[in-house]
């Protein structure tokens, strides 16, 4: 019985002296039945409601002043004056100062409520990782089927023998250290150990790096071994790829790889979503596609790189159609393995590009997929997609028109990515649209219209999947149009406008000798039917016959 009393009175005092910590001292707010005594000292915070705050006579404990007050008949409830504090958890970590980064996609204050969890597996597939870096070996990922790293067995058997940390295609061995450095800084950008007083902080506090390597020592690979690869992330439990990697190395149209392709919808039929850098070239991904960002595939999200300025990077690939949002991606600082003048160490670096841009949206959907335990590989794309910073100057950019904000990912409404890409022709007075449809989730899309003199209206309301329209039977006018998406009761935002001008048409000829166009076996181009007119008519040309 004394020890139960003991106990007791220690927890008693422990929470006493956090509580006390709470609030305000030398005052407490007090909801009175009527108008309090005028002897009081007392400021209203709410009149309406009869709320005050009291000030307490030098030397009376909060306490005290509550007790008194609670048993007063006059007073319907007496309570400390809370102090309330901004939600953000700043981690320790000895420079965290210099990850502007994580600052900016407001992961601070994500990790408030979401942390992360070890049983969320990232497979990087790039140079491999530094297994011994202080900042990342507590978070790398060891095969629960290899039960001796060195025994020669495979003993899970999934065709790999000892692959206790993932497996090294590039040289077809266990051996997954990395020896360029490549690996190791994505990783530690997803995931680097958080809070632990040294080094850098990671996206996720808790996760599982699986490192996969397919480059070798110049950050070189091939197609082959990037679906091996990838079927290999699947086939052990990865649950998100980052892909920092990809073709051409120009900006050149090359053709998409279909083995590639095949392996990245494999990927998605069992559940992993895809994350993959946008490219280093400054090109438009839309006309020179960086593969495999730019597969039309729904589990994958390609990402550009940002500066601090939320502008895109300047080496940063780019595409309304093909990339879907920007990240940090200039002056990245984090884990690093650094081997020249032949010696080898574990450090940190700061580096620029896309490759560093699609860590921190990794990082976000293991995050989200951590602690939306419910959510789709798809709902977790349409959350980091349609949650973006969005900024005018980005409007042609990127599909989503912003920059990765986590916080907004996490909590707001589940919402459609929008379409973009919409364009209008003009076919005997119908407008034809066309849009790209960049959802997997919506319901439907609604097609709004406006002409010079009018506003927005709706004039459709279409099904999903949806990704055209016509307006039939306009009248001589400009007209602009926009489209959106919708998911239930939720709307993405809109698409980019596109406009198309109805002309009157030509007036008739009254006859009396007229020239004439004849069209000959060749079929007549519209610009032709522009240019000839113009043509006869500053030529004086008149009284003959144009035969084409």
């Amino acid at each position: 019985m004394k020890l139960r009393i003991l106990i007791l009175l220690f927890i008693l005092a422990a929470f006493s002296n956090s509580y006390a910590a709470l609030y305000k001292e030398g005052e407490i707010i007090v909801k009175f039945k009527n108008k309090p005594n005028q002897t009081l000292k007392t400021q209203a915070i709410s009149e309406t409601l009869n709320i005050h705050v009291i000030k307490l006579p030098p030397n009376m404990k909060v306490e005290d002043a509550l007790k008194k007050y609670r048993n007063d008949p006059n007073v319907e409830y007496a309570e400390p004056n809370y102090i309330i504090r901004k939600l953000e958890t700043t981690p320790n970590d000895k420079y965290y100062s210099s990850q502007w980064g994580l600052v900016k996609v407001l992961a601070n204050k994500v990790w408030d409520t979401c942390k992360g969890s070890d049983n969320t597996i990232v497979a990087v597939i790039d140079t491999g990782m530094d297994l011994n870096h202080s900042d990342l070996k507590n978070h790398i990922w060891k095969n629960p089927g290899e039960t001796d790293c060195n025994d020669g067995i495979d003993n899970d058997n999934n065709g790999f023998i000892d692959d206790c940390y993932g497996w090294n295609f590039a040289s077809d061995n266990n051996n997954t250290q990395d020896d360029d450095g490549h690996g190791t800084h994505v990783a530690g950008i997803i995931g680097a150990v958080t809070n632990n007083s040294e080094g850098v902080a990671g996206l996720n506090w808790y996760i599982k790096l699986m490192p996969v390597r397919i480059l070798d020592s110049k950050g070189e690979g091939s197609i082959a071994n990037a679906v091996r690869g990838i079927d290999y992330a699947v086939k052990n439990g990865a649950k998100i790829i980052n892909l920092s990697l990809g073709y051409p190395g120009s900006c050149s149209y090359v053709p998409p790889d279909q083995a590639l392709y095949d392996a990245i919808k494999f990927a998605g039929d069992r559940g992993v979503l895809v994350v993959a850098a946008a490219g280093n070239y400054g090109c438009n991904n839309d006309k020179t596609p960086m593969w495999p960002a730019s597969f039309k595939l729904p589990n994958i999200i390609s990402v550009g790189a940002s500066d601090q300025n939320d502008n895109v990077a300047y080496f940063s690939n780019y595409g309304q159609k093909t990339v879907h949002l920007l990240a940090p991606g200039t002056d990245i600082f984090s884990t690093y393995f650094d081997k020249t003048n032949n010696q080898s160490q574990s450090t940190y670096k700061s580096l620029s590009g896309t490759s560093m841009a699609a860590p921190f949206v990794t990082g976000a959907a293991a995050l989200l997929m951590s602690c939306l335990n419910n959510a789709t590989i798809y709902e977790i794309k349409e959350r980091i997609v349609s949650s973006v910073d969005v900024f005018d100057k980005l409007s042609n950019i990127t599909i989503s028109s912003g920059r990765l904000n986590i916080y907004n990912a996490l909590n707001n409404p589940l919402k459609p990515i929008r379409p973009t890409g919409l364009s209008v022709v003009l076919n005997n007075n119908n407008a034809i649209l066309t849009w790209q449809d960049n959802s997997s989730i919506e319901t439907g899309y609604v097609v709004e219209r406006k002409s010079d003199n009018s506003n927005w209206t709706v004039i459709a309301r279409l099904g999903a999947n949806t990704t055209s329209y016509t307006d039939n039977n306009l009248t001589p006018m400009t007209y602009y149009y926009r489209v959106k998406a919708v998911y239930n009761t939720e709307e993405s935002l809109y698409s980019n406008e596109a406009s198309i001008t109805v002309l009157n048409p030509p007036p008739t000829s009254s006859g009396g000798g007229g020239c004439s166009i004849t069209a000959g076996t060749s079929p007549i181009n519209l610009i032709y039917w522009l240019i000839i007119p113009v043509y006869v008519l500053l030529r004086k040309v008149s009284c003959r016959s144009i035969k084409m």
